[in-house]
């Protein structure tokens, strides 16, 4: 013996629309029909005790209950008028109708068909919807497993049936109210809402259309504050062209959505633009963070946002002193740094205090103490400061014997030439090493450039 069936159908009524258009998508795994209520919701006038008198309050109560179901835990809205009863089976009864019927409106069941939902479309719309439930089958009112039941349960199908009614089509691929055939499941499952809110939530706001005041921006809170019956999140208070739900400032017009800070609020409506926790009003850079508020030369301008930050109308960039106002740009020894914050500005190698002179190359100290400048050369070398006669290190401006012959120079009567025995032939005073008077002495320069004289 076969399963119990639902069975379905769609009738396409109006010129114009192609019978395709009442074939059934596949998204995920629900299965969708390619048409829907564009209000999000419809009304099913139902009283059974009108349309089937003498039928027993329980199904009339069950089919309620089905609706709720829907409403309650999905995103449609089922009404209900129950103070008349539509005929679903007359083509001139334009409201959603249900009764029992022994031959689904003269179109017959099937076999083992337990009730039909038929669908009207025109536009692309769904207008109209009827269910017709089996008189041929048992029917009682239950919930929980079939197995031993005498008869089927009347709200579960009719949960199926109202399904169909708002847009789902048979589901045999996941566990849902919407199988084909009926099973032991009583109330829509995850898959079954699923494929509701994929109809009548394009937001996925948890909000269906038939209620929600924004319906195609997500806003769960639905706020109206101006009570006009349009959410906040889809409404333009600024009117700047952005939704307040995506505009990041929705009271103050910035269409350019600029953001520094890139946080939830704009620039035009951020206290703390930079966010470095100081706002905008005493931030002496609103759009650079600069906690510190550090400003050198006491501008109105912080240094993280100062182009010039010692004022001396030279930017930064360009500035060989940016932090040491130094307009003239002087820069002695041709280096990336200007004089005044050069530790060296010679380019002598000896550093700012222990040069005695900064500016200029040759003059920085004596640490030899032999009375020439380290730095005569223009670079630190007491090694090689000064002529150097006797080649002992000391240059001979504080060599006390120039020539190393053991004569002092104050002494010595040829200071410059070793004479050790000091002979001066003529009594002149200038020794015979020396004497001009006595022989031809011309004054050389040795290949380690050292003054001396060759005597002929």
């Amino acid at each position: 013996m076969s399963k119990p069936a639902f069975k379905t159908r769609g009738l396409i009524i109006g010129a114009g629309v192609a019978a395709a258009f009442a074939l059934g998508y596949h998204a995920d795994a629900f299965e969708l029909s390619a048409f829907k209520w564009e209000a999000g919701k419809t009304e099913f006038k139902v009283n059974f005790a009108i349309s089937n008198p003498g039928t027993d309050a329980k199904f009339q109560t069950a089919f309620e209950e089905a609706m709720d179901i829907w409403t309650n835990n999905s995103t449609f809205v089922f009404e209900l008028d129950n103070t008349v009863a539509a005929d679903p089976c007359s083509n001139l009864e334009p409201a959603n109708g249900v009764s029992f019927d022994d031959d689904d409106c003269g179109a017959g069941y099937g076999a083992n068909t337990l009730a039909v939902q038929t669908a009207y479309f025109f536009a692309g719309e769904r207008v109209r919807t009827t269910i017709t439930f089996n008189t041929a089958i048992t029917w009682d009112v239950y919930d929980g497993s079939r197995i031993f039941q005498p008869a089927e349960d009347f709200k579960r199908v009719a949960v199926h049936e109202l399904g169909h009614a708002l847009g789902l089509n048979h589901e045999d691929q996941a566990s849902a109210i919407m199988a084909p055939f009926i099973s032991d499941i009583i109330l829509p499952t995850a898959d079954d809402i699923a494929g509701v809110a994929a109809l009548y939530d394009s937001d996925g706001d948890g909000i269906g259309l038939a209620t929600d005041n924004c319906p195609e921006v997500a806003n769960a809170d639905q706020l109206d504050l101006n009570n006009n019956g349009l959410g906040d999140a889809c409404e333009d208070f600024d009117n700047d062209g952005v939704l307040n739900g995506s505009d990041n400032c929705p009271l103050d017009h910035n269409p350019d959505q600029a953001n520094n800070d890139n946080d939830r609020e704009g620039d035009v409506c951020d206290a703390d633009d930079d966010n470095d926790l100081i706002n905008d009003v005493g931030d002496n850079c609103p759009f650079t963070a600069n906690p510190g508020q550090e400003n050198l030369d006491g501008d109105p301008l912080g240094d993280a946002c100062d182009s010039d930050d010692d004022n001396d109308g030279v930017n930064d960039d360009v500035d060989n002193c940016p932090r040491t106002s130094n307009t003239g740009q002087d820069n002695l020894d041709n280096d990336e740094f200007g004089d005044v914050c050069d530790n060296d500005a010679d380019g002598d190698n000896v550093l700012v205090g222990a040069d005695s002179n900064d500016l200029n190359a040759n003059v920085c100290a004596d640490t030899d103490n032999d009375q020439c400048d380290d730095c005569s050369t223009g670079l630190f070398n007491p090694a090689d400061d000064g002529p150097d006669a006797n080649n002992d290190g000391i240059c001979n401006v504080g060599d006390t014997d120039d020539d190393g012959d053991g004569v002092l120079d104050v002494n010595d009567n040829c200071p410059l030439i070793a004479n050790p025995d000091q002979l001066d032939s003529n009594a002149n005073g200038f020794g015979d090493a020396c004497d001009p008077d006595r022989q031809l002495c011309l004054p050389i320069l040795t290949r380690t450039q050292q003054l001396t004289f060759v005597c002929l």
